[in-house]
């Protein structure tokens, strides 16, 4: 497991020296992903949570550049509720400059530095389709669960479809997520039009972006809502 943990930190790392893709938020493609993904939270947060959201204990995964942390304050979580958890030590050093408040950690594997039942929501965006090793992927999981306050809830986006151009990744679709949570309630929201489609239409059109995402055989990604039962 402590290979799986080196081998992601050795793709992040060749992905920072020499980048596939421009992520810069202001092209066109990126502005769709964005929306697209801000649009689905905070209707899931409406469907699953109360109003108010300041007493939830929120718990990042992964938590990269931090958008989703951002996101959930603006959306009423309070920073004292917020914990994160990052192996990459150029992201755990920028986010932590920015939210000096939060709860964040630096970790280097699969245990979770939570107490049982300590969590309300807990995120993850795609790490699952990170990990390559399946009992990596099961340990991860049963952290997250462990973690869980009953009835609290992963909001889990990743992968949907096997990614040919793509080696360092894989597909995180229902009958892997039913494998990695055997015990949950699991329900899959189909989102994110597939990103060549995206790079192609989003110059021209956003809008059509956000149409078309609505034929979900068109999207390659979930974001699966799993609750604690």
């Amino acid at each position: 497991m402590e290979d799986e943990i080196n081998r992601i930190k050795d793709v992040y790392k060749d992905r920072s020296i020499s980048p596939k893709i421009d992520y810069n938020p202001i092209l066109p493609q990126n502005t769709y992903f964005i929306i697209s993904r801000e649009k689905v939270l905070a209707r899931l947060l409406n469907k699953y949570f109360d109003s108010d959201l300041s007493n939830i204990q929120l718990l990042d995964v992964g938590f990269g550049s931090g958008n989703d942390i951002l996101n959930l304050l603006r959306l009423g979580i309070d920073i004292k509720n917020v914990h994160g958890v990052e192996i990459l030590p150029e992201r755990y050093n920028r986010v932590k400059d920015i939210l000096v408040s939060a709860d964040l950690k630096l970790i280097n594997g699969f245990d979770l530095p939570y107490q049982n039942k300590t969590i309300d929501l807990l995120m993850q965006s795609t790490v699952f389709s990170s990990i390559l090793d399946f009992s990596s992927r099961k340990l991860f999981a049963n952290e997250m669960y462990r973690v869980l306050k009953s009835g609290g809830k992963i909001f889990s986006y990743d992968i949907r479809f096997f990614n040919p151009w793509n080696k360092n990744v894989t597909k995180i679709d229902r009958e892997e997520l039913k494998k990695l949570f055997p015990k949950a309630k699991i329900t899959f929201y189909p989102i994110t039009l597939n990103p060549i489609l995206v790079r192609t239409i989003a110059p021209y059109s956003v809008l059509s972006c956000e149409l078309l995402e609505k034929l979900s055989f068109l999207c390659s990604h979930y974001y699966s809502v799993i609750e604690k039962i």
